[in-house]
């Protein structure tokens, strides 16, 4: 059951993490940037965190070693990631960007192979492998005005590779998830406020609209993104959270074609499927698995 939870905790983070970007996107037109939106997003989230560690009676007492820890998974699940990934909105579609920012399963089992010695099995390398094709399949036609956003996106995903093997590997994940979400978001805040009033990109001149969708932003993503999906690499780990997270790109492309009227064609249609059908196969190995062990 416990795997089952994993599952179950990381689609519907992967869902919030696909819908956030169209309601971003939205905050543009109201004067929002994306180092903004990343330094709103971490700085209203801590109400809904703090209540989260106090519902489930979580000391905010963290060690000397966790605090180190702590600057490294803020700069790059929060600090690089998502203000390169939402940077990447203004040059590329949300589907494209979201997509693109998907290379990470790659990151993730490549990293766990060559560092940590993962077994290579067959149902993961395939999963993989029909993920990433998929993954191809959504990107849209890169065009000379697109190169930045397709950078930006590209290096979101290497980022937030990397910070789920950190997550999984340095033992935060069987941390309080609300406590660790709140934690990483004080470093961003800190960070981001240095970083936004240094390079000007710091603005606080939004539109009513634009800050309730940020403030909406920053529930979804502190309680429903960041802590669940921490749940999920706790219950299946870093690398089949990373595979399951592939509903992201799917949430994101749909979205952005009901809402934003992005393109929709047959190779993208066929890389959806092939993206459920990676799911589908790893989810379904693994349930039988824990079946014949019961």
């Amino acid at each position: 059951m416990s795997f089952i939870k994993g599952i179950i905790f990381t689609i519907i983070s992967a869902f919030v993490f696909g819908f956030t970007p169209i309601l971003a996107k939205f905050t543009y037109d109201g004067g929002n940037n994306a180092v903004t939106l990343t330094f709103l997003r971490a700085l209203l989230g801590i109400p809904f965190l703090y209540f989260g560690m106090k519902k489930n009676k979580t000391t905010m007492k963290i060690t000397k070693r966790e605090f180190l820890h702590f600057i490294g998974l803020s700069f790059l699940g929060i600090g690089i990631t998502t203000t390169a990934l939402y940077a990447s909105y203004s040059y590329i579609s949300v589907g494209m960007a979201t997509t693109l920012h998907f290379i990470y399963p790659c990151v993730v089992y490549f990293i766990c192979i060559l560092f940590f010695r993962e077994k290579i099995t067959l149902k993961k390398m395939l999963a993989l492998v029909f993920s990433m094709i998929g993954i191809v399949m959504l990107v849209d036609e890169i065009r000379g005005g697109s190169a930045l956003g397709v950078f930006l996106a590209t290096l979101s995903g290497i980022t937030y590779g990397l910070f789920l093997v950190y997550l999984d590997k340095s033992g935060f994940k069987h941390m309080d998830p609300f406590k660790c979400t709140l934690y990483i978001s004080l470093f961003n805040i800190v960070g981001l406020f240095v970083f936004g009033k240094f390079t000007g990109e710091l603005t606080f001149a939004l539109t009513p609209l634009a800050w309730g969708l940020t403030i909406l932003i920053s529930f979804l993503t502190a309680i429903f993104g960041n802590a669940f999906l921490q749940l999920g690499v706790k219950y299946c780990g870093a690398t089949t959270a990373s595979i399951l997270c592939t509903f992201e790109p799917i949430t994101s492309v749909v979205l952005g074609i009901i809402f934003l009227s992005e393109s929709i064609t047959v190779f993208k249609l066929v890389g959806c499927g092939l993206i459920v059908l990676a799911v589908l196969l790893l989810s379904i190995n693994n349930s039988v698995k824990r079946k014949k062990r019961t």
